[in-house]
């Protein structure tokens, strides 16, 4: 497990104010900004999901030194997911992950436009 740690209260209070910053950014067309706030909350997300099923560690070593990123947390969620007795299976073996990844390209193609 990561050494950062953080109460329910206090993740809970980081993401009223993380969603209040995007309905706010993108109700006065701050669209850059708004991309940032959603990829944080992505980025944010997907280690939460590799916390919470007990396979960070796993995770951190399959990297081999490099560092996370979006694309391998959702890679390896995706990975486990095929399986279907692996609880993870339940939640994400439809194409959501793939829609997030697809968004983050967009998202990255647009970005380096700028």
């Amino acid at each position: 497990m990561n050494d950062y740690t953080i109460s329910n209260e206090q993740k809970r209070a980081n993401y009223t104010e993380q969603f209040r910053r995007l309905k706010l950014a993108l109700k006065n067309g701050f669209n850059l900004e708004a991309m940032f706030i959603e990829y944080a909350i992505l980025e944010d997300r997907t280690e939460s999901i590799l916390l919470h099923a007990d396979l960070w560690d796993a995770y951190i070593k399959s990297r081999k030194g490099r560092e996370p990123n979006i694309d391998s947390k959702i890679k390896y969620i995706q990975k486990r997911a095929e399986n279907k007795k692996d609880p993870l299976h339940k939640y994400f073996a439809d194409d959501l992950l793939d829609r997030v990844l697809a968004w983050k390209e967009e998202r990255n193609r647009m970005i380096h436009a700028l």
